[in-house]
């Protein structure tokens, strides 16, 4: 009915798999542009379920991890684009506005806790656990950051600054690393932004492959990684990026490693594929 009533020249579906509503309603629409921009670091198990759903579409749009920068074909209708972030640089506010804006204190080091959403698995004892890791360390703050999807509160956390925005990457140059899990957009955006990282995988995502996701920005030298998790892998981690020398490396790198917004690709490619070459 949308695609009728508005007269769509195009359907654009972003996801792991595309659900039955949106095959069914495709597939009655021949002269519409069926375009799916699908995930690309899946479980393995899940891979041929996945791969089945490429049947519905015209052209699959994989946005790329750690290390794509160039647009390239992979077959006849999937291409993989540089990885995707929400926001550019110029949009993030500047450091003394987030310090400001959170009540922090300005001669501390600030780091920001994100394991996710807390839908999937228990990341309040987690949450215990590395925030009582971090304040063993001297003149260090922690910023602990509620997902706005969030099906269950914070709040029984210890006392720290709790966080729930949207786009929580307009903070990030207020954060001298970042504790994180491991998915897509925060793995791209923390990157993008020059945040150094210290991921902790989340081992009970349905399909996506937060492990290798990890593993990969890890040996960029982006980042680092926490798996399997153990309190004294963290506080090596955590030694690492509180030393300055070692934790602007890592900034440098992640700068240089992601040059890139995959968004632009994915535009041009529409436009193209809707109006034809310029």
């Amino acid at each position: 009915m949308i695609i009728a009533n508005h007269e769509l020249n195009a359907s654009v579906f972003d996801g792991v798999y595309p659900y039955s509503g949106i095959t069914n309603a495709i597939a009655r629409r021949k002269n519409i542009l069926k375009v799916w921009v699908k995930r690309g670091m899946l479980k393995e198990y899940v891979g041929e379920r996945v791969r089945a759903g490429e049947k519905y579409f015209n052209l699959v749009i994989i946005p790329g991890e750690l290390g794509h920068s160039n647009v390239f074909q992979d077959s006849e209708k999937c291409i993989t684009v540089p990885s995707i972030v929400f926001l550019e640089r110029s949009e993030l506010l500047p450091r003394d506005e987030v310090v400001s804006a959170l009540g922090l204190d300005s001669r501390k080091k600030t780091a920001l806790i994100q394991l996710g959403a807390g839908n999937i698995n228990d990341i309040e004892t987690q949450a215990e656990i590395v925030i009582d890791t971090v304040s063993r360390f001297d003149n260090i703050q922690v910023v602990l950051a509620s997902s706005v999807i969030a099906q269950r509160s914070l709040k029984g956390v210890r006392s720290v600054k709790i966080i729930t925005d949207y786009p929580l990457s307009r903070y990030y140059l207020g954060f001298d690393f970042a504790i994180t899990a491991a998915g897509y957009n925060t793995v791209a955006e923390l990157t993008y932004f020059g945040v150094p990282s210290i991921f902790i995988p989340n081992l009970q995502t349905g399909a996506d492959d937060q492990v290798r996701r990890a593993t990969l920005a890890a040996a960029s030298g982006t980042s680092l990684v926490v798996h399997p998790f153990s309190v004294t892998r963290l506080e090596e981690c955590l030694a690492v990026m509180l030393d300055d020398k070692k934790n602007a490396e890592y900034r440098k790198c992640c700068l240089s490693c992601l040059t890139v917004n995959g968004a632009e690709s994915v535009v041009a490619i529409l436009t193209q594929a809707l109006f034809g070459p310029k």
